[in-house]
């Protein structure tokens, strides 16, 4: 088996793996680099992908297709952000539940290229992709149903880790398959998001919803909170948070929505008091269109209700909700918690300084830290350890020495 690292070896993001043997092809993973992802918040349907990002021979609409099949880890844009520019006859393999967040996105962005030719795979259950066999195994992670995968062919044994953590909501899965590992494994592709840099942040998710707990059972005022509608972990921290200290959580129609389509959790949500503010934003505008609105009519607040009882409340940050806020000089006394990736912030740091509201940053990040690392090669025991999605490859080598092999973006390795 052949082991081409096409990109991630020193960056976050924009991962992309190939295996090939006899004559099959397969992809793990085909992201969008996380700077593109940062800045330009999505490619432009007419840019030529394999030109301007990565030119892999046999992918694209302009070649003879060479692939058998493409991997999905997850539904994170770093991951699955340039999918929709293969060749369409290629199978896209990934479970349920990545498939519900990719409709999701494409919703709300029609004018992005689709994934096409999705082929439903599940945690747990072996397949075959032209000469190899893959068995899915769930990870935790901060995005919905996210994958590992062990690739099996001709005796050789490939894990790879794709982002996982072992401190969020489904740790318990973690745990599990540290309990029951298919080890040993002749390589292990292991993201390393954390190494390099402090680990930061609350130690676990739990922790996450005991601070915002303390936090809003102190407020007496307005609160802000920013959080990924797609986290599911967080939102369900914050819920259970404002659930736990009678404040009402306002959130906009897009997390709504995303609540309905992931497992109709709307009535136990809204049967508990959470309401939806219809402020002005083009994901509003996106379901008015497509006549989806009415269905979260009878949990509408008003602005008004709102300012009525400021003091209980607990609003989703948006752009809109945010400058409405603003603009009717009703930001007195209100805070910002602000609870995903710090480097988000950038974005809005002007427009909160201008307002002298400093955030308080509460969060568990969303990738493995050293000590989750350190059990995922104990549990596998990988005879090579080939860094992926981090922008120190040294640094693995100081955890587990001689068996890690920095490959450079490009470069291919015989397993």
């Amino acid at each position: 088996m052949i082991l081409y690292l096409h990109r991630g070896s020193h960056q976050v993001g924009g991962s992309c793996i190939e295996l090939e043997t006899s004559g099959s092809r397969i992809l793990l993973d085909y992201g969008l680099p996380l700077e593109e992802f940062v800045l330009n918040n999505h490619l432009s349907s007419k840019q030529e992908a394999h030109r301007d990002l990565l030119p892999i021979l046999g992918l694209y609409n302009n070649e003879s297709s060479q692939f058998e099949g493409i991997l999905l880890s997850h539904a994170h844009p770093d991951h699955h952000g340039l999918l929709g520019y293969v060749r369409p006859e290629i199978p896209v393999y990934a479970n349920r539940e990545t498939q519900e967040l990719l409709s999701i996105s494409e919703y709300f962005r029609p004018e992005a290229p689709p994934v096409r030719n999705l082929r439903t795979i599940a945690a747990g259950e072996p397949f075959t992709v032209g000469a190899f066999r893959v068995t899915p195994y769930l990870m935790d992670h901060s995005a919905y149903g996210t994958l590992a995968f062990l690739v099996e062919t001709e005796g050789k044994r490939v894990f790879y880790s794709g982002d996982f953590r072992g401190h969020g909501r489904k740790c318990t899965v973690f745990q599990r398959f540290l309990a029951d590992p298919p080890a040993p494994v002749d390589a292990l592709v292991m993201e390393g998001t954390v190494l390099g840099r402090a680990e930061t942040g609350l130690p676990s998710e739990a922790a996450v919803q005991n601070e915002l707990e303390r936090i809003f059972r102190e407020r007496r005022d307005l609160t802000f909170i920013a959080f990924s509608s797609q986290n599911t972990d967080r939102v369900e921290s914050v819920f259970n948070a404002c659930l736990r200290t009678g404040k009402t959580l306002v959130i906009d129609p897009y997390t709504a929505f995303i609540l309905n389509r992931l497992g109709g959790e709307l009535p136990r949500y809204f049967s508990k008091g959470i309401k939806i503010y219809f402020g002005p934003g083009s994901h509003a505008d996106r379901m008015a269109e497509r006549h989806d609105l009415w269905r979260f009519k009878d949990a509408k607040i008003s602005f008004q209700d709102i300012l009525q009882k400021r003091c209980e409340m607990v609003i989703k940050n948006t752009f809109a909700v945010r400058r409405k806020f603003a603009g009717a000089g009703e930001f007195g006394g209100a805070a910002l918690v602000y609870s995903q990736w710090w480097g988000y912030f950038d974005n809005e740091r002007e427009f909160w300084a201008a307002h002298g509201i400093e955030p308080v940053h509460v969060h568990a990040g969303g990738h493995a830290r050293v000590a989750h690392l350190q059990a995922l090669v104990q549990a596998l025991q990988p005879g090579r350890i080939i860094p992926i999605h981090t922008r120190h490859p040294e640094a693995y080598a100081e955890l587990f020495g001689p068996s890690v092999h920095c490959l450079p973006d490009g470069q291919e390795m015989k397993i």
